[in-house]
């Protein structure tokens, strides 16, 4: 997801991002700017320089919006993160034929619960995975 507006105008939003202790893997909508979806382009949001670098997400859904087609457990919305191959994916990944899927469970190695993700999916979101 590009940023728009804020500090970040044009930059990547990196996902996950750590925002009040807590670790956001989506955009986030709070009071912070009047419940306006937003991103910071950096780990770290503090609001503080050097870690002020936000923007505004260019769509109104999250990840977890997305339903799945197709698939073991389809129509489903994808659960983000999930783990698969040992370790948490934070969006659709690609199959061996580039395929792009999602679990529809938080795990999906002990689960084994997927679909693949929608078009809309396709098009904004590329893998980010992380080591559990």
């Amino acid at each position: 997801i590009r940023a728009y507006g804020g500090t970040a105008y044009g930059m990547a939003c990196h996902f996950p991002f750590l925002y009040n202790g807590s670790l956001q893997h989506t955009c986030v909508s709070d009071n912070l700017f009047n419940g306006r979806s937003w991103c910071s382009a950096l780990f770290q949001y503090t609001g503080e320089s050097p870690h002020n670098l936000y923007g505004f997400c260019d769509i109104e859904y999250t990840l977890s919006d997305f339903k799945t087609v197709e698939g073991n457990d389809s129509p489903n919305r994808c659960v983000f993160p999930f783990i698969f191959n040992n370790r948490y994916h934070f969006d659709c990944v690609p199959d061996s034929n580039g395929r792009r899927w999602c679990a529809t469970s938080s795990n999906y190695d002990v689960d084994g619960r997927w679909g693949f993700c929608g078009k809309k999916a396709e098009d904004v979101f590329v893998s980010n995975a992380g080591e559990i």
